[in-house]
């Protein structure tokens, strides 16, 4: 174990998603393995820290032909038992802590500031002092605290799985859970670690380290969000009991117990969760509630759309004035097309790749711009090379869907434009609308 002092001199490599990392320092004391400049090199998995945080690294001496010796790095964790040590990085971690304060601070706590902040009364301890308010001390707690829970989630899971997610998903878990993480998980390593995106066998390896049996609810229930996760990334908005039966069996050959749960606990415990619908019309269609509630919406809105078409100024003349501003002869099937501007509504057109869709939509743009020169015309497509293809096609600027509703993700929620907020256009054109999924 390195726990002597020692200054981190310069980073070689850094994998900011799987904190894999490559470091060097230099140590203050004499270390029998450096290289012709004195720095020690280490490698392993680290996760975020601020700068000037003690940390204490334990590991073993590894043999690398290349590189020669380097300290592989087992264990690392905030560690400082020296007050002047302390003193100097509370100076660095937050804004209104000078030395001065920082001493207070550390006569008040001790050196070990890492375990202080634990303490239900931190915050109150912290006021006491003249120089603190009770944003300063919030701000520090806070500051330390998700340095120290990221740390102990990671380490969690790193020392009871084998994933290389370990580090994405402890910061998944801090975010979603700030308040005590590590607590969160072990409470439902399912729920959790599924919101982290771990796979069902890392939550089951979980699982099985705290006793939790293998017909409890939290773990059937897991188990269905995974199958159902798999039919939906098949193209499916919904399974059946028996698809969800196949899909579950299939997981559990790599969980922590094979065993296969009966299709009556699936059933029970599907019924159970909120988190799905089971249509009572037809019982054998089991949906995710979003999934449902997002068929549902276009549903209305298709309905709302098509109820209340209105006739437009069209006119078959318009086919010819597209064809001498395009520059091009339409077939039989592209002519018949244009009486999609007869009325308003939601128009679809298909074909196979190469049958001129992209040309008849330009002849439809021209024709509506004929029709209606100063309405707005919005072009988009679900991805920015097909936006580009579009754009380069019509010769009119076009964005992706995202953009073009100003799509916002803020944590598990998002903001667009929507009915409160509706688009500035009178027509919109969606290209390769086919890839767009369900809830887009």
């Amino acid at each position: 174990a390195i726990e002597q002092d020692a200054d981190i001199v310069m980073f070689i490599y850094r994998d900011e998603y799987y904190a894999n990392t490559i470091f060097k320092f230099i140590p203050k004391d004499r270390v029998e393995y450096r290289d012709s400049f004195g720095h020690i090199t280490c490698i392993g998995t680290i996760p975020v820290y601020t700068k000037g945080m003690p940390l204490k690294i334990t590991g073993t001496w590894i043999e690398n032909i290349k590189y020669g010796k380097q300290f592989y790095v087992e264990k690392i964790v905030e560690s400082s038992d020296k007050e002047f040590v302390t003193i100097e990085y509370l100076e660095k971690v937050c804004n209104g802590i000078g030395p001065a304060t920082a001493k207070k601070i550390v006569e008040k706590t001790g050196a070990d500031i890492f375990n202080f902040v634990k303490r239900e009364d931190a915050k109150e301890i912290l006021c006491e002092i003249s120089s603190i308010d009770s944003t300063i001390a919030n701000g520090l707690i806070k500051t330390i605290k998700n340095t120290v829970d990221q740390r102990e989630v990671f380490e969690y899971l790193s020392d009871t799985t084998d994933t290389g997610d370990a580090f994405p998903a402890a910061i998944e878990i801090c975010k979603m859970f700030p308040k005590n993480p590590l607590a969160a998980l072990k409470n439902n390593p399912y729920l959790v670690g599924s919101k982290a995106g771990l796979p069902f066998e890392v939550c089951d390896k979980i699982a099985e380290t705290l006793g939790i049996p293998n017909i409890a609810n939290m773990r059937i229930r897991a188990l269905i969000y995974y199958a159902m996760c798999q039919c939906e990334n098949s193209g499916n908005t919904y399974a059946t009991l028996k698809e969800i039966y196949e899909q579950s069996k299939f997981i559990l050959k790599d969980s922590a117990d094979p065993e296969v749960i009966p299709a009556s606990l699936l059933l029970y415990n599907l019924v159970q969760d909120k988190r799905f619908i089971i249509e009572k019309d037809t019982p054998n269609r089991i949906y995710f509630r979003s999934t449902w509630e997002a068929e549902q919406t276009i549903i209305q809105e298709i309905n709302r759309l098509n109820n209340s078409k209105i006739e437009l100024d069209y006119h078959e003349s318009l086919i010819e004035y597209a064809e001498r501003k395009c520059g091009i002869k339409f077939g039989d099937s592209q002519k018949e097309t244009f009486n999609a501007l007869r009325e308003s509504g939601i128009k679809i057109i298909t074909g196979g790749p190469g049958t001129g869709k992209t040309t008849t939509i330009n002849g439809l743009v021209c024709a509506y711009k004929e029709m209606y020169p100063k309405k707005t015309i919005a072009c988009c497509a679900p991805t920015g090379r097909a936006a580009q293809r579009m754009s380069e096609s019509t010769g009119m600027e076009a964005s992706t869907i995202h953009r073009l509703i100003e799509y916002q993700p803020f944590d598990n929620e998002a903001t667009h434009k929507d009915a409160s907020d509706p688009l500035d256009a009178d027509i919109i054109i969606i290209d390769e609308f086919s890839m767009v999924d369900t809830k887009l």
